[in-house]
């Protein structure tokens, strides 16, 4: 109701309904079947989390492939973020395309400062713990290479530092911590990767499109 008068929604979710989410997610997904049925070219990768998608497809049908997908629903509209330099983001990731092949890194914002839970902040141990663990396993588990395991590692380990961790990579802790994980302590900060590098996907399309 607004200025005596009622006001019925014809579209959409009414905001605050505990069905909202699973709602959205179901439109999402005859609103993308529907595009990519009736696409003569469609995309070779199609992989969406809530309302972002990545997106592999020919280069020539990005335009023809963005019209069928916003023909879908007026009221819906997707803009297209494209490579830059061969590497575009999706949600934490960093995709990078170079001689044909396809690595995957760990993204961070520009505005990013390496700015964390401070480990000498009054906050409960299990907190502090949480923060690096999220850290560390994020630099296990995102990077396609070794070689980005070990520069993510190398990166976390110094910002953990700077935010008063040395406990954590010292206390015989953090050892139990990563017990399941094929890591040794080098050093009092440092952390050595022993695994062999991980193969990684090879993609002949181009370019890298992002739906949002």
């Amino acid at each position: 109701m607004f200025n005596d008068s009622v006001y019925k929604q014809i579209h959409g979710c009414a905001m605050g309904s505990p069905v909202n989410p699973v709602v959205a997610y179901l439109y999402m997904e005859v609103i993308e079947e529907s595009a990519i049925a009736a696409s003569t070219t469609p995309p070779k990768v199609w992989k969406r989390y809530v309302d972002d998608s990545f997106v592999i497809i020919k280069e020539h049908s990005v335009n023809k492939f963005h019209y069928t997908l916003n023909a879908v629903d007026s009221k819906i509209s997707f803009t297209i973020e494209t490579d830059n330099n061969g590497q575009i983001s999706f949600l934490d990731t960093l995709i990078t395309r170079k001689n044909g092949s396809v690595t995957i890194g760990v993204y961070r914002k520009s505005t990013h400062t390496d700015r964390y839970l401070d480990f000498n902040s009054h906050h409960e141990l299990k907190h502090k713990i949480s923060t690096a663990s999220t850290l560390l396993n994020r630099a296990l588990n995102l990077p396609s290479t070794a070689e980005g395991v070990r520069k993510e590692l190398t990166h976390v380990s110094n910002a953990l530092k700077s935010n008063g961790y040395i406990y954590i990579f010292t206390s015989a802790f953090y050892t139990s911590l990563f017990k399941d994980c094929r890591l040794a302590i080098e050093s009092s900060v440092f952390l050595k990767l022993l695994t062999r590098e991980r193969p990684f996907l090879i993609f002949q399309l181009c370019p890298l499109v992002t739906h949002r």
